[in-house]
């Protein structure tokens, strides 16, 4: 409402994309950036924040306020795999959306999850320690990053995945939620194919 009432005229782009596949590389980077303080699985990171990691991925109860509010044609939605499949096209679209002119980009991906460095579940075992946390204060910093590099490994989003358990609860939270947004984008309601990941 403070948006709208200020600037009404607004345009809005909202990206969006497999929600799976976003809560899966939201934990990478995360854990990534914050290490410990974030759970070290995505079946805990799912069930211990919940909001954060499922609620984002609810793409049109998060979307639906600013429908609700703005003029259709001033929200831009944009989808992820749209964008690797036919960059220029979609960046052509954005621009028309902007109603600014189209320059090809020739850069590419800056922000992929894979490669990305996340501590493993022994170095969460290990910081649960009180005595090894007293020792992080005193090591010097040198053999703290070498210990550290040996108790981190690299993320493969495609490596990484929820418990069936999990993964069920997660679909039946998003599936309804994921239609009505797909709909909303004008993609079929099977885009994301979210039931053939159980």
């Amino acid at each position: 409402e403070r948006i709208f009432a200020l600037y009404p005229d607004i345009k809005i782009i909202y990206m969006a994309r497999d929600p799976i596949k976003r809560i899966i590389s939201a934990w990478i980077q995360r854990r990534a950036d914050s290490g410990d303080n974030v759970p070290s699985t995505v079946d805990a990171a799912v069930n211990e924040r919940r909001d954060e990691f499922v609620g984002q991925s609810q793409y049109y109860y998060n979307i639906r306020p600013y429908i609700d509010l703005f003029p259709r044609n001033n929200i831009f939605i944009g989808l992820l795999e749209d964008l690797k499949q036919d960059r220029e096209s979609f960046l052509r679209g954005l621009c028309e959306f902007l109603e600014i002119s189209y320059s090809p980009i020739q850069r590419e991906h800056v922000n992929p999850s894979a490669g990305k460095k996340v501590p493993n579940q022994l170095y969460t075992r290990l910081n649960g320690f009180s005595i090894v946390r007293s020792a992080k204060l005193l090591a010097p910093k040198g053999l703290k990053s070498a210990v550290r590099r040996m108790l981190v490994k690299e993320a493969s989003p495609s490596a990484i995945s929820m418990s069936p358990a999990v993964l069920r609860d997660v679909i039946e939270t998003l599936e309804n939620d994921s239609q009505e947004f797909l709909k909303l984008a004008g993609k079929p309601q099977d885009f994301w194919r979210l039931r053939e990941n159980l």
